[in-house]
């Protein structure tokens, strides 16, 4: 469970979407697919993300929860698109999708393949910061889709992976 916790957590971290304005990409994509049947589409603003942090916060005194907990205040918005039906997501979308999302200058930070899953992970700098990130996963008839706006360095998220290493005793390097 406390593994779980850890990877849903840095999927929470590192999923921004935009930084002044919202990015055509990801916006089109999940406006696309979030009325469909067999979806569920959740959006949460800045303030609510902090508020739960907040109140998160006072429930563990591990310093590594607490860490991740504090980096989770720098979302200043989520998006969240579950499909259980991923047959109805056209191979074509997806190409568009990752297109508009290098035109926005979305850069590969990870790419995982397995023989029925798929985890793209990018994200969008500037000024030395990680305004956008955006996580796509499918596998067999389903996908994830989480966008996010933050404010965070890569610092901050390598300081993360290396927690999350020392709590799960990955290598992820």
């Amino acid at each position: 469970m406390k593994k779980l916790f850890w990877l849903t957590l840095l999927g929470l971290l590192m999923i921004p979407l935009t930084s002044n304005a919202q990015s055509k990409g990801p916006n089109k994509f999940y406006n696309k697919y979030k009325n469909k049947t067999n979806s569920l589409n959740v959006t949460l603003p800045g303030w609510l993300i902090d508020l739960g942090a907040t109140v998160a916060v006072w429930s563990t005194d591990d310093p590594a929860e607490k860490e991740a907990i504090r980096l989770m205040k720098k979302v200043q918005r989520m998006k969240l698109l579950v499909v259980e039906n991923g047959s109805q997501i056209k191979n074509n979308h997806i190409t568009k999708l990752f297109d508009r999302l290098k035109k926005d200058q979305y850069e590969d930070l990870v790419q995982v393949r397995d023989k029925s899953a798929r985890v793209n992970i990018l994200i969008r700098e500037e000024d030395d910061l990680i305004r956008n990130m955006f996580f796509l996963v499918r596998e067999d008839d389903e996908a994830v889709m989480l966008s996010l706006k933050t404010k965070i360095t890569m610092d901050q998220v390598s300081d993360m992976i290396n927690l999350l290493e020392g709590e799960m005793d990955l290598d992820l390097h």
